[in-house]
């Protein structure tokens, strides 16, 4: 198991990747050709950078209440976020904080994560 990972850096080679549950991941770096990541239920990642050829990124996380700062500093084609409902309707008002932090990304989906 890799939940005690705590960065994912220099690979210049990886086109494509997923993180899930890795409780302690906090940066993911130097990865020049990655295209699509995909970050599920990763809390505290803080830095997301070297990633200059990203395409499409999704986050799900239903605890996500804030938008994480690092997402400021990406410029994929697509996001696809899933969130808690308070930070999914606070998104949806389009004049929050929050917002402004994915206003940058043209083609996006946001939704709340089902409450079963």
């Amino acid at each position: 198991t890799l939940s005690n990972l705590t960065s994912v850096e220099n690979f210049p080679s990886v086109v494509k990747l997923d993180v899930f549950d890795c409780p302690m991941l906090t940066r993911i770096s130097g990865l020049s050709k990655l295209q699509n990541i995909r970050i599920v239920r990763c809390p505290i990642v803080e830095v997301l950078e070297g990633v200059s050829s990203l395409d499409s990124m999704v986050m799900e996380d239903g605890t996500m209440e804030t938008v994480p700062e690092y997402v400021t500093t990406v410029r994929p084609r697509y996001l696809k976020l899933t969130c808690s409902k308070e930070l999914y309707e606070s998104l949806l008002t389009g004049s929050s904080s929050e917002y402004d932090k994915i206003s940058h990304i043209k083609s996006r989906t946001i939704c709340a994560e089902d409450e079963d």
